[in-house]
């Protein structure tokens, strides 16, 4: 009882001081009653306790060291917060002083305290300290039960920066707390070893976006070319695959990734490849799945998913048709730029040239013949029809698109500009096979009449031809020129 009622008296006198003369931290007084403070430290009552700190922070005595570093791990935040604010003002550098590396033993202990307040404000204490002799006990503590607690020793983990805690932070990047992996990644980034890139890299798949964050800036410090490693590329394949991912927090993820990754990851190969599997998913039977496929085909802007897009606006779900209307208003800007090419854009499938559609909000462009973006190729300035030659489908060489135009006994429609004629011993009978191109040419009534005038024959390495079928070339076509 008596011990509450110095305690008392102590705070009712330390607030009359403080009232009546503001310099009376500086006086005699004061400092003859510093041991009385420090006793208050100990005090049942919190409050006590608080203002004892504050108190002994105004003196400024060095002998209260000691004590406030054990009132780091007070069970009361406000205390806690008092005596490091005490502390920080009696000597800015007392983590480096002889009396908290004497009380790193009593931190260690207090990591198994039963209040948790207790063992988080140890491990707060032995990061500020940062003595290598924590390193074990911390690591030990990293499998504490309450979040607060592995989040503050994750820190302090990265306060020492001794590379022993690695792994270990490398496993606790699965903690089922999003705060406490973010600890982990920012402890990691601290260290700053190399072993940690990989399973970074792989943490930019997080849920969590503050988590990701921190990832990106961790890398940062481990390696500044990070995105060009050989782990970065190696993910690559495995974010593109996550953008099918129903979890709309996954697909986040995975486009942040590959956008810090590669900003120009739209374009990659891999990408392109993966565009008509997503545009399939569009047709899923979950629905989930679906607005995943929306969502993701939103985020590359291919112009080939616009159609499908268009279709998917009238699924019977509602979040898949709000999906697509956004990945719609997402894609528009690669539409335009695509509309601005439209003379040189072909279907890679049909070899057709495109036409456009229009749709409330924007114009849109298709093959003319199957109707359907997926397969259209920009940048195609001539398209070379071929009859005879080693080329067995068709061949994009730069801006010139070569097509066989007699494949396997079969004639293929073509918008050509150029026709090319080549001896071949694989055609047997020259005039029949010119005059069925010519004619299945010519019955594609979708052209212009006059599309032949506009169409050269290329004659080369002098091919059976009779004088019949070489005039019918002359008078049909624009030109026939021999090479």
């Amino acid at each position: 009882m008596w011990i509450l009622v110095l305690g008392i008296i102590i705070v009712i006198i330390y607030l009359i001081i403080t009232f009546y003369k503001k310099k009376w931290y500086n006086s005699e007084k004061a400092r003859n009653k510093v041991p009385e403070f420090i006793e208050a430290l100990k005090n049942w009552n919190w409050y006590v306790r608080m203002a004892a700190a504050e108190a002994l922070g105004k003196i400024g005595d060095v002998r209260a060291v000691g004590p406030l570093i054990s009132a780091l791990k007070d069970n009361d935040d406000y205390v806690r917060k008092a005596a490091a604010k005490a502390l920080e003002k009696i000597n800015p550098e007392w983590y480096n002083s002889e009396e908290a590396r004497n009380k790193v033993p009593e931190f260690i202990e207090a990591l198994k305290n039963e209040d948790w307040h207790v063992r988080k404000a140890a491990a707060e204490a032995l990061g500020r300290i940062g003595d290598v002799k924590a390193v074990g006990p911390l690591i030990e503590a990293l499998k504490d039960k309450d979040d607060y607690v592995r989040r503050a020793v994750a820190e302090a983990l990265g306060e020492i920066g001794d590379v022993r805690a690695v792994e270990p932070l490398i496993e606790t990047l699965k903690d089922e707390n999003w705060s406490v992996r973010e600890a982990a990644v920012k402890a990691l980034g601290e260290i700053g070893d190399v072993r940690a890139v990989r399973p970074l890299i792989e943490a930019l798949k997080d849920k969590k976006s503050y988590v990701r964050e921190a990832v990106v800036e961790a890398l940062e410090k481990i390696n500044p070319k990070w995105r060009n490693s050989e782990e970065a590329r190696k993910k690559v394949s495995e974010f593109i695959e996550a953008l099918k991912n129903e979890d709309w927090r996954v697909l986040e993820a995975a486009a942040e990734a590959l956008e810090k990754i590669n900003p120009d990851w739209r374009n990659n190969e891999e990408v392109r490849k993966k565009i008509s599997e997503f545009i399939e998913a569009l047709k899923d039977e979950d629905w989930h799945v679906r607005e995943a496929a929306a969502e993701a085909l939103g985020r590359i802007g291919d112009v080939r998913a616009v159609e499908p897009l268009i279709e998917a606006l009238k699924d019977k779900d509602d979040y898949v048709r709000k999906a697509a209307r956004e990945a719609l208003i997402k894609v528009k800007p690669a539409i335009e730029k695509f509309n601005a090419s439209f003379s040189y854009i072909l279907c890679k499938k049909h070899f057709l040239r495109a036409e456009r559609k229009y749709n409330k909000e924007f114009t849109y462009i298709v093959c003319r013949g199957c109707g359907s973006s997926r397969y259209l190729i920009p940048n195609i300035k001539k398209v070379i029809g071929v009859i005879g030659g080693d080329i067995e489908n068709y061949k994009k060489d730069g801006e010139k698109f070569y097509v066989n135009l007699w494949n396997n006994g079969k004639v293929r429609n073509a918008d050509i500009d150029i026709l090319e004629i080549i001896n071949s011993p694989k055609i047997e009978n020259y005039d029949y096979v010119i005059n069925s191109v010519y004619t299945t040419l010519y019955n594609d009534v979708s052209r212009d009449k006059d599309y032949f005038k506009k169409v050269s024959v290329i004659i080369k390495g002098n091919p059976p031809i009779s004088e019949d079928v070489i005039s019918m070339l002359k008078v049909k076509f624009k030109e026939v020129r021999y090479v």
